[in-house]
């Protein structure tokens, strides 16, 4: 694909692309990897305004996706914070964790007990509407890492072209360019500048470059990976305009300290570890707090929004919801550390299959006296979890 020209000489445009900077921009305006001394903060500030006004950055303006077509995800993590519910003191302490001067946070827990969704459709919302500039990596195996932070956090808007992302395909010679640690941290601090709140930089499925398979070349995601950690943290001393939130699973917590290194210290670094839904606070088990944490995950898809409207045909028969919360709270005492999550969406789409429509054009959700016996076969399932019939799609209904 050639390259449009764009009135700035230093700005190429890309067909279907925002414009990126070329060689002579990276070499004139970014910091060289070269760099010994801890920034002063008179020089960061300058240099970050002058990489604004030369590169014509904004933040990137994330509005709230559509609705999934069904309220349960199955097999898949919650992608959007309206269906999502019963995580929301998880939530609240990792709003908390963000304020510790610590740059490295890594949430972790078991395989399916619900990182992803937290991520997705909890903190990552909940911090965006605060203001915070937000960029979320999944997969950082795929490569271009740098890149594709970047283009979740800052935009160019030359005149007369609406708003795109940064440029994401690790074919491009421009892309590549952003992959250079130096030019990676002076897009944060510029991203900083413009948002006036700290730069979350999460980084979801981090074990996919610590298997032992991973390439471990200079120019591997790994490798990569490291240079832009090791990088952000040396040349910005304690002045540090952002947060990794580096989330894998537990039984890789020792590999990760070590992939880190010298910043596997309590003044650089704090781990989390993601209990099981319904789980109480302090690690024991609590019927009462398990029931309401099941209850309002149960519930959150189903709940009439604050404009008076259903997003979703479905409603629960009385006390339904209530009583399969109460059966999963009594599997979660029973099985403390299991996660449930599959076994949870695998009963929900059950029901929701086989809904029958209601007078009031809804569609009832009927749940068994004993659903124990769901739960039961749900956790002997080995197959995905049905999914809800074709004649359940979702409308909204005043």
């Amino acid at each position: 694909m050639s390259p449009a020209k764009h009135s700035d000489p230093n700005v190429t445009r890309l067909t279907g692309e925002i414009p990126i900077v070329t060689d002579q921009a990276l070499k004139s305006t970014l910091t060289s990897l070269e760099m010994q001394e801890t920034l002063q903060t008179e020089e960061l500030q300058a240099r970050t305004r002058a990489l604004s006004r030369t590169l014509e950055l904004e933040l990137r303006y994330w509005s709230e996706p559509a609705l999934p077509r069904q309220p349960y995800p199955g097999n898949s993590p919650y992608d959007h914070p309206r269906v999502f519910g019963g995580r929301e003191r998880e939530i609240m302490s990792w709003r908390r964790l963000l304020h510790l001067p610590v740059p490295i946070l890594g949430l972790h827990g078991a395989e399916s007990v619900g990182k992803t969704s937290l991520l997705r459709a909890g903190l990552i919302p909940a911090l965006r509407a605060a203001g915070h500039p937000i960029a979320y990596l999944r997969f950082p195996a795929k490569g271009s890492i740098a890149a594709r932070l970047l283009g979740e956090l800052l935009v160019q808007r030359p005149p007369g072209q609406r708003e795109r992302g940064m440029p994401e395909d690790p074919r491009s010679a421009a892309a590549r360019r952003f992959n250079d640690p130096g030019a990676f941290v002076d897009l944060l601090c510029a991203a900083r500048r413009l948002a006036g709140k700290n730069v979350v930089l999460v980084v979801d499925q981090l074990e996919e470059v610590l298997r032992d398979d991973s390439d471990d070349g200079p120019d591997a995601p790994r490798a990569a990976l490291k240079r832009l950690i090791d990088t952000s943290l040396h040349e910005l001393g304690k002045r540090r305009p952002f947060h990794w939130l580096l989330c894998f699973r537990t039984s890789h917590r020792e590999q990760v300290r070590q992939w880190l290194g010298e910043h596997a210290a309590p003044r650089t670094m704090h781990f989390s570890e993601l209990k099981p839904l319904g789980t109480a606070p302090t690690g024991g088990q609590s019927l009462k707090e398990a029931v309401g944490a099941f209850q309002a995950a149960i519930e959150a898809p189903l709940t009439t929004g604050l404009d008076g409207r259903r997003p979703f045909k479905y409603r629960f028969a009385p006390e339904g919801a209530e009583r399969l919360a109460q059966a999963f709270a009594a599997a979660r005492l029973a099985h403390r550390s299991a996660p449930l999550t599959r076994e949870l969406q695998s009963v929900l789409n059950r029901l929701i299959a086989a809904s029958r429509p209601a007078e009031d054009g809804t569609w009832m959700i009927e749940v068994p006296e004993r659903p124990e016996k769901f739960i039961e076969e749900a956790a002997a399932q080995t197959s995905p979890c049905p999914r809800p019939n074709a004649k359940n799609a979702s409308v909204n209904i005043t």
